[in-house]
């Protein structure tokens, strides 16, 4: 990555840094204690109704209106949105409070006058920001270590005069991207101080920056909104020499930021967008998850991006030919290692129309009793099929009237004694113990 030449070489004798000022305070800021637990969200995660008689909406407002919680009606949509958006995510606050360790971690290194140590922990940390650089806190945390590592290898008086520039380039794009940022004499030498504030007051070389693009995208340079790109097509800016952030969003993937150098002679770049494993992932939800495979790494994606605590899935279904619902409760743990960890699937059976659906839905909340508790050390637990598609009808979701009079089962063993009253199927069952009625047989139907 073009980030790497800020690094200078190793020697064997480094000069000592600037000592800081007398009234030197502690350098990095701390990283923030935890936010204490918050109430528990859930997302409602439905999957595409497979009885016609009943909408994935209107199964996703029956179950709302039994919830009664705090609840996402569309956890996936609204997930899809908030990453594609570049909006922080559990994962990516996660990764910023690791780097920011490793930040004050080679900073002390600095002080300690161990100058290779701390310009590879930061050249690290730069790594580890930069797909961060789409949240604030990643952006912040990218500037800082861009800034401080520019500052350990402009000193070293060994580094060649390459080195030195790709240093004082690093800090001008940290200036660039937060260009309110001062540097205390408490915490920086009037020395490094007088530098920093030379580079931010220094001319700048206009070059020229040609970009192509397959794809229609929207640019941003430097945290500044810099121009669009219709597919198939390229455009030149003038830009100034030295490193650069770009941000590539194109409303399909999470925004991509590239670091890119900008020579004497200008530069050319192709933008050729990555694959979105997530985003692909939360666009599955117009389909069939049909292993238990999709719907874990739809949940994982979910926990990943955590606008939720928790979810429901749901499926209005057929199980053993007939109407259900069957739904399974996960709750999500915010780490790194992000775990899903979830109860057993249940159903409820009901006579598939608009009506019954309230009660039904009730039931099923019933069933799902409380969220599933994180263990101490949570991991990611297999997803249960919710569907049986070898279950459902074989001609029409909804049996006709000659389907019934077909149906051996009417007419052997039970006879007249069915067509009689009404009679009520037990389908579904809980543990297999508590039968729940599911089709209500009325022989004014025949």
């Amino acid at each position: 990555m073009a980030f790497g030449c800020l690094a200078a070489a190793t020697v064997a004798a480094q000069p000592a840094p600037v000592e800081p000022g007398p009234a030197a305070a502690t350098p990095v800021a701390p990283v923030p204690a935890p936010a204490a637990a918050a109430v528990t969200r859930l997302g409602i995660v439905a999957l595409p109704s497979e009885v016609p008689t009943v909408s994935r909406e209107q199964v996703v407002a029956a179950l709302q209106r039994n919830v009664g919680a705090d609840v996402e009606p569309n956890a996936v949509r609204t997930s899809l949105r908030s990453w594609i958006d570049g909006a922080a995510t559990q994962r990516s606050r996660t990764q910023v409070a690791a780097l920011q360790q490793e930040l004050a971690q080679s900073w002390r290194a600095y002080l300690s006058v161990s100058l290779d140590t701390a310009a590879t922990g930061l050249n690290t940390v730069i790594r580890g920001a930069l797909p961060l650089t789409v949240t604030h806190d990643g952006r912040a945390l990218f500037v800082d270590a861009l800034l401080r590592v520019g500052i350990v290898n402009v000193q070293r008086t060994d580094a060649s005069a390459v080195a030195k520039q790709a240093a004082q380039d690093g800090i001008a794009l940290a200036l660039r991207l937060e260009p309110n940022r001062t540097l205390s004499l408490s915490e920086f030498s009037p020395d490094v101080v007088d530098l920093v504030e030379a580079i931010r007051k220094a001319p700048v070389e206009q070059v020229e920056l040609r970009v192509r693009s397959a794809t229609a995208v929207q640019l941003n340079l430097d945290g500044v909104e810099f121009g669009a790109l219709a597919a198939n097509s390229s455009r030149t800016w003038p830009v100034s020499r030295g490193l650069h952030l770009l941000l590539v969003t194109d409303g399909v993937r999470r925004p991509q930021p590239r670091l890119i150098e900008v020579g004497l002679n200008g530069a050319a770049i192709d933008l050729v967008p990555e694959p979105d494993a997530v985003a692909e992932t939360l666009r599955r939800d117009a389909t069939r998850y049909t292993t238990g495979r999709d719907a874990d790494d739809l949940l994982q994606a979910l926990a990943m991006i955590g606008p939720t605590d928790a979810a429901v899935l749901v499926v209005a279904t057929w199980k053993r030919g007939a109407p259900a619902l069957v739904a399974q409760r996960c709750m999500f743990a915010a780490s790194s290692d992000v775990a899903v960890v979830c109860g057993s699937p249940v159903e409820v059976g009901w006579d598939g129309t608009v009506a019954k659906l309230d009660a039904a839905a009730h039931e099923l909340v019933q069933l799902l009793g409380p969220l599933p508790s994180l263990p101490a050390h949570p991991t990611s637990a297999p997803i249960a099929i919710l569907t049986e598609p070898s279950a459902r009808p074989p001609t029409s979701s909804t049996p006709t009237r000659c389907q019934w009079c077909r149906n051996p089962w009417v007419w052997t063993g039970v006879g007249a004694a069915v067509l009689a009253g009404a009679a009520t199927v037990y389908l579904v069952t809980r543990d297999g113990t508590q039968p729940t009625p599911v089709v209500t047989i009325n022989p004014n139907d025949f």
